[in-house]
């Protein structure tokens, strides 16, 4: 791992401030109480800082968290006990057990960069449920929503923590990068992210040939899925 991926994970939750992350485990605690009458295992792909896993965690939900940044993971040691940890790669960990519920939000399935790639993580996360278990993710950028070549360039400030960082999004094909620039008082990081580019129809084909029954919900609203809605959640269900 780089130095910049060390400082990215350091800064990750600031950057993330203003992630709707309270809404996002409050549709996932009513979902967990609608879908599960007894205490569940949960797996949390791409668990970042542990942010959702902190507001989720209680006695009735067993939960363990894998993110491919190992500085990630030791940050959300620190922030949330009781939690099993593990560096791992989503498309081929392997954690010898099944969970009642996987989640991977905040685009993590995004970063899939092609079909085959999405392929191998969407069925490695149906190996690791139980019979009729639920997978939820959302996907960032899809072919469905996001238009033309670019995205302008955007500069949020973080005048707190003496922070500023430069970012904007391109279309490469099939990927979307996204570039960014992180200005402290020390230092100045550069870097891009890249992230798959698929139709929604594309992701439910995959999933439907893995052997999900799935609904598409609006990742903001928690609503159906509609024309309006750029966000696309994806409710799927082992069968």
């Amino acid at each position: 791992m780089t130095n910049s991926q060390k400082t990215f994970a350091q800064l990750y939750d600031i950057f993330s401030s203003s992630k709707n992350y309270k809404k996002e485990t409050k549709f996932l605690k009513k979902f967990i109480k609608k879908n599960f009458k007894h205490k569940i295992t949960m797996l949390d792909i791409g668990c970042g800082t542990a942010s959702h896993i902190k507001l989720l965690k209680n006695k009735n939900i067993k939960i363990t968290g894998i993110d491919l940044n190992p500085y990630m993971i030791k940050i959300a040691k620190n922030k949330v006990k009781g939690v099993r940890f593990k560096t791992a790669n989503m498309k081929t960990f392997k954690l010898k057990k099944q969970f009642h519920l996987i989640t991977a939000l905040f685009n993590v399935f995004g970063y899939n960069l092609t079909k085959k790639d999405l392929k191998k993580t969407i069925k490695n996360a149906y190996n690791h449920l139980n019979k009729e278990g639920y997978l939820i993710f959302d996907i960032g950028f899809t072919k469905d929503r996001y238009k033309g070549k670019s995205t302008p360039t955007q500069i949020d400030k973080f005048k707190k923590h003496n922070l500023t960082r430069i970012y904007n999004s391109e279309k490469h094909g099939n990927i979307i990068h996204f570039n960014y620039t992180i200005m402290t008082n020390k230092d100045c990081i550069r870097g891009t992210h890249k992230t798959g580019f698929f139709k929604i129809s594309e992701i439910k084909k995959i999933l439907k040939q893995t052997g999900f029954e799935t609904k598409v919900l609006d990742g903001k609203t928690f609503r159906k899925f509609n024309k309006r809605s750029y966000l696309p959640l994806f409710i799927n269900q082992k069968r």
